[in-house]
């Protein structure tokens, strides 16, 4: 994902990933999923991730416990 959002590792160790990389309009949708995935044993959220040209590319996160 680093480098389809054209972000090396040492820019983003350490921040928030919802704050920095998650398009505002997902971000509750996100949290939320991630929240939920405690109680399940998997979850899947198709998202977008902020470039760092500032342009918007899909994504999809999972979690499996």
């Amino acid at each position: 994902m680093l480098q389809a959002a054209g972000y090396t590792a040492a820019e983003v160790t350490g921040k928030d990933y919802l704050a920095a990389f998650v398009a505002e309009s997902d971000r509750a949708g996100l949290h939320s999923m991630f929240e939920r995935s405690t109680a399940r044993d998997q979850t899947v959220n198709e998202h977008r991730i902020l470039t760092k040209c500032d342009s918007l590319r899909d994504s999809c996160a999972s979690r499996t416990l």
